[in-house]
């Protein structure tokens, strides 16, 4: 999978994957705002100590999927993601998505992996955190095979719309 700089024509497709409240919330919390634009996504981009990338599949993906179709191509956004530089040792990887139409073929895991390489080439990162809520199940999976250790820390819950969402907090040490 390869990572890219995000470009302000990506938003127009990304705000297409949250259809609902809930999705969106699981997704982004409420940084954007409900319903998503992709101005806010622009904004978010030009803030300091905040890089947005998106992922697409390389070349080799398509040569060896038998699912692909024959108008793919490597431009295809696949998935999206915030980098947050929380501290000088700390990267937080935030607001993490896979295209709705790509999710449950394990390209999450992909996608983490060539963030995590892209993250090792930032100097003196040592941690990478994120938070992910309890019911997002498959994307906890996925952060628990690249490696991330539930820890401690707050926020534990959030609050929306009268509920509580459980939270995980969760880092990776790079070695």
């Amino acid at each position: 999978m390869e990572i890219n700089r995000f470009k302000a024509s990506d938003a127009d497709e990304i705000v297409t994957w949250f259809t609902s409240l809930e999705d969106y919330v699981l997704w982004g919390g409420r940084t954007f705002g409900w319903p998503l634009e992709a101005t806010s996504i622009i904004e978010r981009s030009q803030e300091p100590h905040v890089e947005l990338y998106t992922f697409s599949a390389s070349k080799s993906y398509f040569e060896s999927n038998t699912e692909s179709n024959a108008k793919s191509n490597t431009d295809d956004l696949l998935g999206f993601m915030e980098f947050q530089r929380m501290s000088d040792n700390e990267l937080r990887f935030c607001r993490v998505a896979i295209h709705p139409n790509q999710r449950g073929k394990g390209l999450g895991q992909s996608m983490i992996e060539s963030a995590l390489e892209a993250a090792k080439e930032i100097p003196d990162v040592t941690t990478i955190s994120l938070a992910v809520f309890q019911q997002n199940i498959g994307a906890k999976r996925c952060y628990d095979k690249a490696g991330f250790q539930v820890v401690d820390k707050e926020p534990s819950v959030k609050e929306f719309n009268g509920k509580t969402w459980p939270l995980y907090q969760m880092e990776l040490k790079l070695s």
